[in-house]
């Protein structure tokens, strides 16, 4: 289960554990009615130790459909490892990453 937090047009959510495809469903979902409501969303990675590629693909079709609104998503909050993949793969330019609360 994802905690979601409004604030203003900001939304953010926090997802209770990692972001795998086996564990999808109830994120995108969250992040598909959230899309059209807020401009900006925030994922805080706190809880998230592993994301797999599908989790990956969330992300940046996420980004890219939130770009195209103009709006924007966030990540907050994300481990060492994470980010190490992150930059590898050079999503780090994609959209905002941050190790602290925004």
């Amino acid at each position: 289960m994802n905690v979601i937090t409004k604030l203003g047009l900001q939304v953010t959510v926090s997802p209770d554990g990692d972001i795998t495809a086996a564990h999808l469903a109830d994120l995108r979902d969250d992040l598909i009615v959230l899309a059209g409501d807020f401009t900006q969303i925030i994922i805080d990675m706190s809880h998230v130790e592993f994301i797999d590629s599908a989790g990956i693909v969330l992300l940046i079709s996420t980004q890219n459909i939130l770009g195209k609104i103009y709006h924007e998503l966030m990540l907050i909050n994300v481990s060492d490892d994470i980010m190490e993949v992150l930059t590898r793969m050079r999503l780090d330019k994609h959209f905002p990453i941050t190790d602290r609360n925004a």
